[in-house]
């Protein structure tokens, strides 16, 4: 990326003798590092790898040498200076609406978290996500009284092809929206069986994303002390999202990550039979 020149003119080689060039620490004070930003609005984007990055400042210098004839000869030489990046790197992400689509634009800035929405929208980075409720305090009553074995329970999110674009996530993120945290499935699963991957219809064209929930439904569908019911939320999917051995005491989910995907699916007020589904299959038990 060029930067501006007359800008490290000024603050580099203009005050290369001075002190803020003496120590680390001096210079760490002086410079805090470079902060980049988009400036089009075309919709482009690029990921970068700053790992290995770094700020080379080219620029031109006279040298003089002086020869056994004591005759000074001066010559332009081009150099080089380099900066690594090893300081501390981090991402801003900011929810910006305000080129989206008018009848989007609502639903994201004033969504419908009483009654639901027809459309619902997933977007990585800082984008957006869904929020699922399972039941209504009479339905969880009922279903606990039914004393049930569950065999599996799976959440499906059916893609509205009319509003998404081509170039989906392959796979979604489900987990505890209340306490920000994993759903049981996660760690007595594991992240296969929790599944969230893409489901393709015969055709080949992508249909719905499943959610295999069995153990944290069982877990609050139980008739004696049941476990408290949340709302779960669905997001992008991140490889940070699942905790690595070294991470198992980490299960706080992090709303966001840097995939930039995203996807409609159609919400509970969708009329066809595309609506979110939450299937349980069950054996019932004898008293």
């Amino acid at each position: 990326l060029p930067l501006d020149e007359d800008f490290f003119v000024t603050k580099f080689l203009d005050k290369s003798k001075s002190s803020v060039f003496s120590t680390f620490d001096e210079f760490s004070h002086y410079f805090r590092g470079i902060y980049i930003e988009p400036t089009g609005a075309d919709g482009s984007l690029i990921t970068m790898p700053l790992v290995n990055g770094s700020v080379n400042i080219y620029y031109s210098n006279d040298v003089s040498t002086t020869d056994a004839s004591n005759v000074t000869t001066v010559k332009r030489t081009k150099q080089t200076m380099i900066f690594p990046l090893t300081g501390i790197k981090t991402n801003k992400f900011e929810h910006d609406y305000s080129t989206a689509n008018s009848s989007i634009q609502s639903k994201l800035l004033n969504p419908d978290v009483v009654t639901g929405e027809d459309k619902l929208y997933i977007q990585g980075a800082s984008g957006s996500l869904v929020v699922l409720k399972l039941f209504e305090s009479d339905d969880i009553t009922t279903l606990r009284s039914k004393n049930w074995l569950i065999n599996e329970a799976n959440i499906k999110l059916y893609v509205d092809k009319t509003l998404s674009g081509s170039d989906l996530p392959n796979r979604l993120y489900i987990y505890n929206y209340d306490d920000d945290a994993i759903v049981t499935d996660l760690l007595t699963e594991g992240a296969i069986i929790l599944d969230g991957t893409l489901h393709y219809d015969t055709n080949g064209d992508p249909e719905f994303y499943k959610f295999r929930i069995t153990d944290y439904i069982a877990a609050i569908l139980k008739a004696n002390n049941p476990k408290k019911i949340s709302k779960l939320a669905v997001k992008s999917f991140s490889p940070f999202d699942i905790p690595s051995f070294l991470r198992l005491s980490d299960t706080i989910v992090k709303p966001f990550n840097w995939n930039p995907k995203g996807v409609s699916v159609f919400g509970n007020k969708e009329l066809s039979t595309k609506k979110p589904s939450l299937e349980i299959f069950y054996t019932e038990l004898k008293n």
